[in-house]
């Protein structure tokens, strides 16, 4: 479980607070290693497959693949569905209007590759991702993550990256999650973190072969 950044937490995961501005931020970073080259992580993240393992993951009903984009070296995955209402402090769902909902576009782009970027075959959610291997010499993955939470005022931004390791390779996710809410957006922000930490750390542990 990610924590705070002091924490004895054995694992990769870490959680930290930001600045004290406003709108506050919360930090968090995801990283694991990977027995997989880079060109095979990129390969992982142009496969449907992929995604469609992400949703059943998050639980039935709770995120739709609405789209996937795929070329030969550029992947962008478009997911949406609502926030589960248990991921926010009592003293915020009693003062929703309506449910929070989240839309999150994750695009992850080869470095170094010497591969076309042309059509691999766009993807939606009922179709197929495109050949699955990846032309070219791919030195690393850079990504870009953006969450937009309805109903909240949250939004969580952040980047990624896949580099080269001498057992395969190393992935790292950095989040920052803001929410523009008067006197309780830290802890807002706080539990929105902890519960986006737990998921991406599952989600990148669908990273394999």
């Amino acid at each position: 479980m990610p924590e705070l950044v002091g924490g004895a937490h054995p694992g990769l995961a870490t959680m930290t607070p930001g600045p004290h501005a406003a709108p506050m931020t919360t930090s968090v970073r995801e990283a694991r290693e990977l027995t997989l080259a880079v060109a095979e992580v990129l390969d992982v993240l142009r496969d449907l497959a992929h995604w469609e393992s992400r949703v059943r993951l998050a639980g039935e009903g709770r995120l739709v693949l609405a789209a996937l984009e795929v070329t030969d070296a550029v992947v962008e995955a478009t997911l949406v569905g609502p926030v589960p209402l248990d991921w926010l402090p009592s003293v915020v769902r009693y003062r929703l209007s309506s449910p929070p909902s989240v839309r999150r576009v994750e695009r992850w782009s080869a470095v170094g590759s010497t591969a076309p970027d042309g059509p691999g075959g766009p993807a939606g959610p009922a179709g197929s991702a495109g050949s699955a291997g990846s032309a070219g010499s791919v030195t690393g993955l850079s990504g870009v993550l953006d969450f937009t939470v309805t109903g909240v005022s949250a939004n969580v931004t952040g980047t990624g990256s896949v580099r080269p390791t001498s057992t395969g390779s190393r992935i790292v996710v950095d989040l920052g999650i803001g929410v523009d809410l008067p006197f309780i957006g830290g802890l807002v922000e706080q539990a929105i973190a902890s519960q986006v930490g737990l998921n991406l750390a599952r989600e990148l542990a669908l990273i394999r072969t």
